[in-house]
């Protein structure tokens, strides 16, 4: 059973800005989120700017570390899409 995110660009990009965003709010530098979820730096990177999908038990520890409920939607928000919005197909909405 695939957990990932790999099929929903835009959750990814969600998840991506939420976990830059507060990482920034406590200060921290990648590497000391990595240290405190015991991923690599790089995973954090990767994470933060889209590049990789994240499982959820991943993102359990990201959350546990920066002290914050998945599920808390006044925290972990969605951002506006970045550029033109596409439809099915390619074609852009606006």
């Amino acid at each position: 059973m695939d957990m990932g995110v790999q099929n929903h660009p835009a959750l990814r990009e969600i998840i991506a800005a939420n976990v830059l965003r507060l990482r920034k709010e406590h200060g921290w530098s990648q590497e000391k989120l990595a240290r405190q979820t015991e991923l690599s730096r790089e995973t954090i990177r990767l994470i933060e700017t889209g590049g990789r999908s994240v499982y959820i038990e991943t993102l359990e520890r990201i959350a546990v570390a920066l002290e914050v409920d998945i599920g808390d939607r006044g925290r972990c928000r969605a951002v506006p899409p970045v550029g033109p919005r596409r439809r099915a197909g390619g074609r852009s909405a606006a």
